[in-house]
C-alpha cells in the first residue's frame, strides 16, 4: 500500500478575482478571457519531503480529449525558488513529457478509421528520485504559442493528476 496518495492541484482566479484551487486544467469557453493555454500545478510534497527512501512515485493523469505535452517538475530545496526546478524523465518512456495528440483507431467491423478528438483515458508513469517537491506542467506551445479560439476550444483538459509513493 502507498504511503501517501495525494491530487495534484492547479490555482486560478475565479472572476470575483479571488484564488481558488482545482483538480482540473483549464477549459476554455468563449466567456473565459483569463484561460491557461499552458499551466502547471502547485508544488507538492513529494517522498523525499517524508523521508521516503524508495524515490518511487507513480503518477496518474486522467484526460478528456486532451491535446498537449504533460511534464514533471522535481526539487531538492526545503523551500524552492523558480530557480530550483529541474525537468525529469518518465520511468516508463524515458521522456521528459508525455505527449497526446489526436487519436486515430480502426473500426474491427467496417475497417474504416475513426478520428477521435484529443485523448481521454487515464495513463500512469513512474518518477525516482528523493525529490522534496513535485509539480506537473502543461506544455501546448508546441502547438502554436498565440493559439486561435479553435484551438483552445479543441485542447481538452487534463481532468485529475494523482501521485502515490
Amino acid at each position: 500500500m502507498a504511503l501517501r496518495s495525494k491530487d495534484f492541484l492547479f490555482r486560478r482566479k475565479t472572476k470575483d478575482g479571488s484564488w481558488q484551487d482545482f483538480p482540473e486544467s483549464d477549459s476554455w469557453y468563449p466567456a473565459n478571457l483569463d484561460y491557461h493555454w499552458n499551466e502547471q500545478t502547485l508544488p507538492l510534497a513529494s517522498g523525499g519531503y517524508y523521508g521516503c527512501t524508495t524515490g518511487l512515485h507513480t503518477i496518474s493523469f486522467t484526460l478528456r480529449n486532451f491535446i498537449g505535452r504533460i511534464y514533471v517538475l522535481a526539487t531538492l530545496a526545503s523551500n524552492p525558488t523558480d530557480d530550483d526546478w529541474f525537468p525529469i524523465k518518465f520511468t516508463e518512456s524515458c521522456n521528459y513529457y508525455l505527449e497526446f495528440t489526436d487519436m486515430v483507431i480502426l473500426n474491427p467491423n467496417g475497417g474504416d478509421l475513426i478520428r477521435q478528438q484529443g485523448t481521454t483515458g487515464t495513463f500512469a508513469e513512474t518518477v525516482t528520485g528523493n525529490f522534496t517537491y513535485l509539480k506537473v506542467g502543461i506544455d501546448r506551445d508546441y502547438i502554436s504559442k498565440y493559439p486561435s479560439d479553435v484551438q483552445k476550444s479543441l485542447a481538452g483538459k487534463l481532468e485529475q493528476i494523482l501521485i502515490n509513493y
